[in-house]
Parts: C-alpha cells; structure tokens; sequence
C-alpha cells in the first residue's frame, strides 16, 4: 500500500523535469559559429562549407565567405538579421540556425547553418547527412 502512494508522485516527478527542461532550453544563448551546409543533390547529402561562416554573439552577426566580412545587428524582436543584402526570418535551435527569406508568390529560400553545439555536427562534417 505504501508503494502505491509513491506511484501517485511520479506524474508530478515527470512534469516538474519537463518544464525545467524546457525553461533551461529557452534560456539557451544564440551564439557561436556557425558553417553553412552544403546540399548535393546528386548524393543526396548535405555537408558543411568551412568557406562561409556566421559568427553570432547574441546582439550582431559577423557573416564571413572567402571575399568579404560583413557586420549586421540581430533584431531579436522580429527574429531577422540581414544576410547578403536580404532580409531573413532566423530560427535557432540547439546548433542549428536556419534563414528564410520570402521571394512572393509563396515561394521561400532556406539557408541551414550548423555549430557544433548540435548533436549532428560530426556527420554534416563527415558528409553522412542524407535528405
């Protein structure tokens, strides 16, 4: 019977691990540096381009390819840096930054870019990421 009262206690355990999982997940700083991935269609694989680079400190970006280096603040408020003379709608999760851009008549360009505080970093490095 005592053990049954401790089964009531482990739906409470679960939620309480879950909303500080997600608390500490939204707390999570977008910044570092970030590689573009490369998408081969003939492969069917996605690898990283040491080439074109995005370092984030939280308040600006520092875009970098093989030409240029250039500068942009971040708007947090709209999610929207400017990349390349456009404007694009970011979202961040866990090493993966992801840039969209509206081009109208509902078609979107999506630009991937990868860190290595993502769990994927090692096999977009090594060309094992398939689509």
């Amino acid at each position: 019977m005592k053990n049954k009262k401790y089964l009531y206690l482990l739906p409470l355990i679960f939620l309480i691990i879950g909303v500080v999982g997600i608390l500490s997940h939204r707390e999570q700083k977008f910044q570092g540096t970030f590689y573009r991935v490369l998408v081969h269609e003939a492969t069917r694989t996605k690898t990283l381009s040491l080439e074109e680079i995005i370092e984030v400190d939280g308040v600006e970006v520092i875009i970098k390819d093989t030409n240029s280096t250039e500068t942009q603040l971040i708007d947090s408020e709209e999610k929207s840096i400017s990349y390349k003379g456009h404007k694009y709608f970011y979202n961040y999760n866990t090493g993966h930054l992801t840039l969209t851009r509206d081009l109208g008549n509902g078609n979107f360009e999506t630009i991937e870019f990868i860190s290595k505080e993502s769990p994927m970093f090692e096999a977009y490095q090594k060309g094992e990421v398939g689509y």
